[in-house]
């Protein structure tokens, strides 16, 4: 489920069943990741952007999801606009950010007994992406995974409110990415705060 566009008045939802990828994890278990690239201009950044999204969620859900349930979750690939509009809307903001993670548990919403774990929605704002990688010395795709990662891990009850959290956050995230043969992106602040 895509959250709709932040210009409708509505909190409606577009379904996008079709779209759903399954990905079967070695338990048995099952997540299905709808990725929408609303803004085209992502194809001319990330090689196989949609495969990389889906790469990075199951690496997350295989970590620290809930195994015994069959789980869905979004991922839009937008703009900043897009994501400085839901940020506003949503959190008082007036600034895009990199990554929005709107999960479901913190809504008013219910599963029916059978069906799929909704978890929630995920954003990820292409310009700021872009420029993070660029001033952090990042390839983008690898950044973009990590995004991901976080950003599952939100939909998944995780967050980073206190420094116990944050650290907790990012070593998950660091065990993940290196799930997917990606360096800790942690690695050269801690260098540099070190020198």
């Amino acid at each position: 489920m895509i959250l709709a566009s932040p210009s409708n008045n509505t909190n409606k939802r577009i379904d996008q069943i079709s779209n759903c990828e399954q990905v079967h994890l070695n338990n048995g278990s099952k997540l299905c990741v709808y990725v929408d690239i609303r803004d085209s201009d992502w194809n001319s950044f990330v090689t196989d952007a949609k495969s990389r999204c889906l790469r990075a969620a199951e690496a997350s859900f295989a970590l620290v999801g809930d195994k015994r349930k069959e789980s869905e979750a979004s991922i839009l690939l937008a703009n900043d606009e897009f994501v400085q509009a839901l940020n506003v809307r949503y959190r008082g903001v007036d600034q895009p950010t990199n990554v929005l993670a709107f999960a479901a548990s913190d809504s008013l919403t219910f599963n029916i007994e059978g069906a799929p774990v909704q978890l929630g929605d995920i954003i990820i704002a292409r310009e700021t992406v872009l420029v993070e990688s660029m001033q952090q010395s990042k390839k983008i795709t690898n950044h973009l995974s990590h995004l991901i990662i976080h950003g599952m891990l939100h939909l998944m009850g995780f967050n980073h409110k206190s420094h116990r959290e944050a650290v907790r956050m990012e070593q998950l995230e660091t065990n993940i990415l290196a799930t997917l043969g990606i360096d800790n992106p942690y690695e050269s602040r801690l260098t540099k705060t070190e020198l």
